[in-house]
């Protein structure tokens, strides 16, 4: 099992090289670069970069499904459609 947690840490490093130096920035403000269960992310978390209904995109551009939502506070989603459409003529005025 510890060489399989070695090669697949090895490999999220690879790929989340931008958000490892983002972890670093981070680490410099906020215990473990983050907040809530971000800091329990090992070996750190990646970084998003931006997210719409149920996806979210990380700064190293690898796409996920977001089953998290935000505790389950973004239930429509993130940045849903419906919300916009109806809310955005309130927010210009």
């Amino acid at each position: 099992m510890k060489k399989l947690f070695a090669y697949l840490e090895e490999e999220y490093r690879k790929k989340t090289r931008k958000s490892y130096e983002l972890f670093q920035k981070a680490s410099r403000l906020m215990v473990r670069g983050g907040s809530h269960s971000l800091r329990l992310w090992k070996p750190y978390p990646f970084f998003l970069a931006s997210a719409n209904g149920s996806w979210v995109e990380d700064v190293d551009g690898h796409h996920y499904t977001d089953y998290w939502q935000g505790h389950y506070a973004n239930i429509l989603g993130h940045n849903p459609a419906i919300i916009r459409k109806n809310l955005l003529p309130y927010i210009k005025r």
